[in-house]
C-alpha cells in the first residue's frame, strides 16, 4: 500500500478546516467562557490522516480528521471541541493506570457528557447510562459498566490518546512536531488566492454563518493511497498533568475576575488541583523507596511512568522481592477486579522483581510465585480462589513458617473487615485498602485506593 503525503487539494482543505475551527473555538468562548478561554490556550490542527478517523487531545493540542469535521453541523462542532478540552480538563490521558481501554473509553465519555449536559451544550449521540452514574467520576463509572455497548460511540467516537501512544512513546519530542506546527501558522496567516478581509473563497457562496465547507472529501479517485499527514504529531510533554492543572486554573481564576459562572462541580475539581492528594502509585513509590532507603535510585527516574508526570524509582540493576497478599473473602468480591488491576499496574512499576502472591480469605487460598522472566497474567486473566471469610493472620503465619520466602515488605490488598495479628511483624506492612475501606490495625501503612 503506497503512502503519500496530503495532496494540494488536501492541504487546501485543512486551510478551510482551520478557518472553520478558529471561528467555532470563537463562539465557543462566547457559549461556554471557561472551556472557550482553555481552547484558546490550545493549537487547534486540521489533519488528512488515515490514523485519525476522528478527532483527538495530547493535553497541548486538538487534532481534527478534516473530513469529519467537515461533515458536522455547528452544534455538533462545537460539542466536539468542547468534548476534547474535558478530556484534558479532567486528565482522563493520564487516570486510566492499567484498566480496560474500550470500558475506561466509554466511562471518561460519560463523565464528561454528563458534565456538557449540565452545561446545556447539545450531544447528539449519547451514551445510554443509569441516572445514578451522573454524579460519579470516571473510575466510578467504570466500576459500574457491565458490557456496553460502544455502537453509539460510532460518531463521536475519538481517538483517546495517552502517554506512550504513537509518537508519545518517546521520551524525546519527534522531528518535524515545531516544523509541522510552524508551517500551519504560517499556511493559516497568509492570504489564500480570492481571499479578502480574512474571508475563503467559499465564503462568497450563499453559505449561512457557521456552515461547515461544503468539500467534505479531497481524496483522488482511485487514488487507493494512505495519506500520512506530518501535522498529525501529538506528543505528551513531561509535565503535561501539572501544565493542564495550572491552565485550569488560570482559566477559572480568569472567569470569576469577569464575574461569570463556572462549571457546576468545577469547585470541587480545583480544590484537588490547588492542593493536591498523591494518587496511591506515588505513595506507594514513597513507601517502596523507603523500604529500599539505601538502594533505591531517583535518578534516572522509571521511564515507563515519567510521562505520565509519575517520578517513580528507577529500580534498574536492583531487584525488589515483595508478598502481595489478595483478600478474596466474600466482602471484597466486586473489588477484587480493582486489586488485580492494580496489581498489574504495581509490577509495571519495578523493573526486576520477584513477587509472591497469596490469596486468602479465612485461610490460605493460594500461593504464586512471579518475576519479570516470569511474569504476572493480565488483568482479566487472575484466578481467583475464596469467597469465604476473612482472616488476615493465616498470611502472616505462612510468612512466618516459610522463611525461605523472600520479601522486604507486604502489601496487603483488602478492604480491612477482618482479623489481623495484635502485634506487627519484623519487616514493613502496606495495606492498600478499597473504597470505603478500614485500616485492619493500629500498625503499618495504609494507603487508600
Amino acid at each position: 500500500m503506497m503512502i503519500r503525503p496530503p495532496n494540494q487539494a488536501e492541504q487546501d482543505l485543512k486551510q478551510r478546516i482551520w478557518q472553520q475551527a478558529e471561528a467555532d473555538r470563537g463562539q465557543l468562548l462566547l457559549r461556554q467562557p471557561f472551556v472557550g478561554s482553555l481552547i484558546m490556550r490550545m493549537d487547534l490542527i486540521p489533519v488528512c490522516d488515515y490514523r485519525l478517523e476522528t478527532a483527538a487531545t495530547d493535553g497541548s493540542n486538538i487534532f481534527l480528521n478534516c473530513d469529519y469535521y467537515s461533515r458536522l453541523d455547528a452544534d455538533e462542532r462545537l460539542f466536539l471541541l468542547a468534548h476534547e478540552v474535558w478530556h484534558c480538563v479532567f486528565l482522563h490521558f493520564s487516570r486510566r493506570l492499567g484498566r480496560d481501554p474500550e470500558k475506561w473509553n466509554i466511562a471518561t465519555d460519560l463523565e464528561i457528557q454528563f458534565t456538557l449536559e449540565r452545561e446545556h451544550l447539545k450531544n447528539p449521540s449519547p451514551l445510554p447510562y443509569l441516572d445514578t452514574w451522573a454524579k460519579l467520576n470516571a473510575e466510578e463509572i467504570y466500576d459500574q459498566l457491565g458490557k456496553l455497548a460502544a455502537s453509539s460511540r460510532e460518531k463521536f467516537g475519538d481517538v483517546h490518546l495517552e502517554p506512550g501512544d504513537m509518537f508519545a512513546e518517546s521520551e524525546q519530542k519527534p522531528s518535524g512536531v515545531d516544523g509541522a506546527k510552524g508551517k500551519q501558522r504560517r499556511q493559516n496567516q497568509e492570504s489564500q488566492p480570492g481571499q479578502e478581509d480574512g474571508k475563503s473563497p467559499d465564503d462568497a457562496t450563499d453559505k449561512q454563518p457557521g456552515e461547515a465547507p461544503s468539500n467534505s472529501t479531497a481524496s483522488e479517485p482511485g487514488d487507493g493511497a494512505l495519506v500520512l499527514d506530518p501535522d498529525y504529531a501529538p506528543f505528551f510533554v513531561t509535565d503535561i498533568v501539572e501544565r493542564t492543572r495550572t491552565r485550569v486554573v488560570s482559566a477559572a481564576r480568569q472567569i470569576e475576575r469577569m464575574r461569570g459562572t463556572l462549571p457546576a462541580g468545577l469547585d470541587k475539581l480545583l480544590a484537588e488541583f490547588l492542593d493536591p492528594k498523591l494518587r496511591w502509585q506515588e505513595l506507594l513509590a514513597q513507601f517502596v523507596t523507603s523500604c529500599y532507603a539505601c538502594k533505591r535510585r531517583w535518578l534516572p527516574p522509571s521511564r515507563r511512568h515519567v510521562a505520565q508526570g509519575l517520578y517513580l524509582p528507577s529500580l534498574r540493576g536492583e531487584k525488589i522481592k515483595v508478598v502481595v497478599a489478595v483478600d478474596t473473602s466474600g466482602s471484597t468480591s466486586r473489588d477484587l477486579p480493582v486489586f488485580f488491576t492494580e496489581i498489574n499496574s504495581l509490577l509495571a512499576s519495578f523493573g526486576d522483581y520477584e513477587l509472591t502472591l497469596i490469596q486468602c480469605d479465612a485461610a490460605i487460598q493460594a500461593v504464586e510465585h512471579y518475576s519479570n522472566f516470569e511474569p504476572a497474567p493480565a488483568d482479566r486473566q487472575w484466578k481467583v480462589k475464596g469467597f469465604g471469610g476473612t482472616d488476615f493472620r493465616p498470611v502472616f503465619k505462612y510468612l512466618e513458617n516459610h522463611p525461605e520466602v523472600e520479601h522486604s515488605l507486604l502489601i496487603f490488598f483488602t478492604d480491612g473487615y477482618g482479623s489481623a495479628p495484635a502485634n506487627p511483624p519484623p519487616y514493613p506492612v502496606l495495606w492498600m485498602l478499597c473504597k470505603n475501606g478500614i485500616a485492619p490495625a493500629s500498625w503499618g501503612k495504609t494507603i487508600q485506593l
